[in-house]
């Protein structure tokens, strides 16, 4: 998909692929006749898809999918940012995911295959990796209990550090300990039903604002929210806004210099797509926060518009 992580392009390019990309519509389902065009175009080896935020976005084009795995073509998921969700392709050839996204961990992910998967020459954990992690995670966590601007400036020198380090894991390693020890310790049902409360209870508020957008639709099914994406028409003033009070919403994702071309509802997410967090670190009570950070802010809007 035209709307993804750098991350997520750079292993294919450094292994020699020809990357192609098709087009995501506003709701971050696929567009079908972009994507036929370019497949026909170019008869692909691999479709790599994944799911957004938790919610299904390829179920309602499964038949599509399904029709390039006929046609020869090795069908990837990418189940990441619905790791605790319960929906997946149930004919896709590997499936691929990274815990970091749902679990406060400094490392580890899975490949999942049908068929039998060959791993030679998995060498031992990076434990540089784990370290750093969780000096950043210390540093995060002293941060927002003393508010030491310094603190936060540490926690983020740390925290690319640590980028930089999964960066350059490009070889089998194992996971970590202390990692191994969290992911078999996490309790999904708890995880799942607190981010679906937070999410539906900031989601209901967004209506009686203009100036945002839910991306995706209110939570139905077993569907575990990876954010609340919203549209919004000045993302960086109410980054900004949020920032200030302590609420960090991420830009998921900033364009990758891989993708050059642009149509006009991929350059529309890329400018204005902001996420709320919503996850299993925060109550009702962080979320009123939220809520009333969010009514401070539609106020300033409306004295600017009269």
């Amino acid at each position: 998909p035209i709307y993804t992580c750098d991350t997520v392009i750079q292993p294919f390019i450094d292994e020699g692929w020809n990357v192609y990309f098709y087009r995501i519509n506003k709701d971050l389902t696929i567009n079908i006749e972009n994507f036929q065009y370019i497949y026909e175009k170019i008869s692909p080896k691999m479709v790599f898809a994944h799911s957004f935020f938790g919610f299904d976005t390829i179920g309602n084009d499964y038949s599509l999918l399904k029709q390039c795995k006929l046609k020869g073509s090795v069908i990837v998921e990418d189940m990441t940012q619905s790791l605790f969700s319960d929906h997946y392709l149930s004919f896709a050839d590997y499936y691929v995911t990274s815990f970091r996204k749902f679990l406060a961990i400094p490392d580890g992910g899975a490949l999942i295959s049908s068929n039998d998967i060959q791993l030679l020459n998995v060498k031992p954990a990076n434990m540089s990796i784990a370290e750093v992690a969780l000096e950043a995670f210390d540093l995060k966590k002293n941060y927002f209990v003393s508010e030491d601007k310094k603190l936060k400036e540490q926690f983020r020198e740390k925290y690319q550090e640590l980028n930089c380090l999964i960066g350059e894991n490009d070889s089998l390693k194992e996971i970590s300990d202390i990692s191994y020890k969290i992911i078999n310790s996490c309790d999904r049902i708890s995880i799942s039903s607190i981010r679906k409360r937070n999410y539906t209870y900031i989601y209901d508020r967004l209506n009686d604002y203009t100036w945002i957008k839910p991306v995706l639709s209110e939570i139905k099914g077993e569907i575990c929210p990876l954010y609340l994406p919203v549209y919004v028409k000045n993302r960086k003033e109410l980054q900004s806004f949020l920032a200030e009070r302590n609420i960090y919403c991420p830009v998921i994702w900033p364009k990758s210099k891989h993708i050059t071309e642009l149509d006009d509802d991929s350059q529309y997410m890329y400018e204005h797509m902001l996420c709320i967090p919503i996850d299993q670190r925060y109550g009702l009570e962080e979320m009123n926060v939220i809520r009333e950070v969010l009514k401070d802010f539609n106020n300033l809007e409306e004295k600017r518009n009269g």
